[in-house]
């Protein structure tokens, strides 16, 4: 007798019992199986983890001491493998400045919540030039494939500032370890500094001062070389002229004054605007200087001609403070003004190209970016903001923010990706032109920063403050023997 079936209905299929039993153990093993495999993987990666600390994830940075570091754990992702490592810092605002540089919303408001309960700590540390160890912990992937990717897990401890870095091994080393530092090399002494300039085959520096005087200094002998008295007013700009052998000089007499910077005798003279002269700049292939004014012009000047003006530009509503020529493509400049905006100008249009917008007070200063591929300009203002402008699109690509008063002078480096601003709150901050982050905050105790002054290949930056010129050296901030045994010490 054949065994009985249950049917449901007349055409429905026979109902196996059996088949749910089978399935759910073939979960069960497959779920083992993936088990034990991770956990093999997984141990399997902590040698290989420990070298890609050493090689890849080597960090050094001004605002840090004493960082010591602590192997957690690795873990392994299907077909991704990521080392995770926790690291306890003690730290300063300025550091958590720099780490809110790359975090989301979240995270950037659990800093500044836990920071505000320290503030007293940190900022009696801070004034003390000490440290502060901040009782806080903010665990987070962080993968640096995409340094702007955080994303949260676990819950928050009190074991000091802790990050779990996830470091993929084909991540650059120079992403990880790039850290620029200022060195003080040289100063000078004077009444408040107007302008410097770099001349860009001797070893001299151009200062312009406020109390209408020129000084020129032998940044390699540090001495003051020439001295010249040029009128009883501030002067506000002065460039070297180098295929003429010229020192240009304006100031608030309203004049623009030539010399011979070799014999420091006065070649010529003109009143060329109607108040305040604010900026010169030299055309890099033509016989042509342009100069602004507080009477919101700016113009074109051919020495070829006898200094005949060949060209106004009007547009700007309030003072005209700097003006910049586009190295990359020279018929177009930049100005600056207090009417919160910098407009683009082509040499020989009557009319500005374009007009950029965004600052929410006057704009003081303007400089383009030398690289080939980033058509960039820099700009700071009365806001107390730096700005990153595309030109070809038109936008702003990037407020900096980190000044306390007016930001008075903005560069871009030409050899190293750093931009350089400088404040009426004594501060030069440095930024790195990649990423934005702040990398370094110089304050040399000078007074107000007015001026900088770069040149092409050299690391060196010339300053101008109240109290005088000075000059630093730009360079990385190299990770120090401790930190090296520190590292050798978690690879053994």
């Amino acid at each position: 007798m054949k065994p009985s079936v249950k049917t449901n209905g007349d055409n429905s299929q026979p109902i196996n019992y059996r088949r749910p039993c089978v399935v759910i153990s073939f979960i069960s093993l497959s779920l083992l199986s993936v088990s034990i495999i991770t956990f093999f993987i997984t141990c399997g990666l902590l040698y290989d983890g420990e070298h890609t600390l050493k090689k890849y994830f080597y960090p050094s940075t001004c605002q840090v001491k004493d960082i010591s570091y602590h192997l957690t754990w690795c873990t392994a992702r299907w077909r991704q493998r990521f080392r995770c490592y926790q690291i306890h810092w003690h730290v300063t605002y300025s550091l958590l400045q720099n780490l809110t540089e790359y975090c989301d919303d979240q995270f950037n408001a659990t800093i500044q919540s836990s920071y505000a309960r320290h503030y007293e700590q940190i900022t009696d540390a801070i004034n003390a030039a000490q440290e502060y160890q901040v009782n806080m912990s903010y665990p987070c992937w962080y993968d640096t494939r995409d340094l702007s990717v955080v994303q949260w897990y676990g819950s928050y401890g009190s074991a000091g500032l802790i990050l779990l870095i996830c470091a993929a091994s084909f991540i650059p080393l120079s992403i990880l370890t790039l850290c620029f530092d200022g060195k003080r090399k040289l100063f000078f002494h004077s009444d408040r500094v107007k302008c410097v300039d770099i001349h860009p085959n001797e070893p001299w520096i151009l200062a312009t001062l406020y109390n209408g005087h020129a000084h020129i200094y032998n940044h390699d002998t540090q001495q003051l070389i020439k001295t010249f008295e040029i009128c009883d007013v501030p002067v506000r700009t002065g460039k070297f002229v180098v295929r003429k052998n010229w020192i240009i000089t304006a100031s608030d007499d309203m004049f623009v004054r030539v010399y011979d910077y070799n014999t420091l005798e006065r070649v010529h003279q003109f009143e060329a605007h109607s108040d305040y002269i604010r900026s010169i700049v030299v055309h890099p292939t033509q016989s042509c200087i342009l100069t602004c004014s507080d009477d919101m012009t700016i113009k074109l000047w051919d020495w070829d001609a006898q200094w005949a003006l060949k060209q106004t530009f009007e547009g700007h509503t309030h003072y005209v403070m700097q003006i910049a020529i586009n190295s990359k493509d020279d018929s177009n400049f930049a100005s600056a003004s207090l009417d919160h905006t910098i407009k683009v100008w082509q040499l020989g249009s009557t009319e500005a190209a374009f007009t950029l917008e965004g600052h929410e007070k006057g704009v003081n200063c303007v400089n383009y970016c030398l690289d080939d591929d980033k058509p960039y300009l820099v700009s700071g203002g009365d806001d107390h903001l730096v700005k990153i402008w595309d030109y070809q699109n038109k936008t702003c690509i990037q407020t900096l923010e980190g000044h306390s008063q007016n930001v008075s002078c903005v560069a871009f480096h030409p050899e190293l990706p750093i931009i350089l601003s400088g404040s009426e709150d004594g501060t030069v901050k440095l930024w790195h032109s990649d990423t934005y982050c702040l990398e370094s905050t110089l304050n040399f105790g000078l007074g107000r920063c007015w001026t900088i002054s770069c040149l092409k290949c050299s690391n060196n930056a010339v300053l101008g403050y109240d109290e005088g010129t000075l000059m630093i050296k730009l360079d990385r901030e190299e990770p120090t023997e401790s930190m090296n045994e520190l590292m050798d010490k978690i690879v053994d």
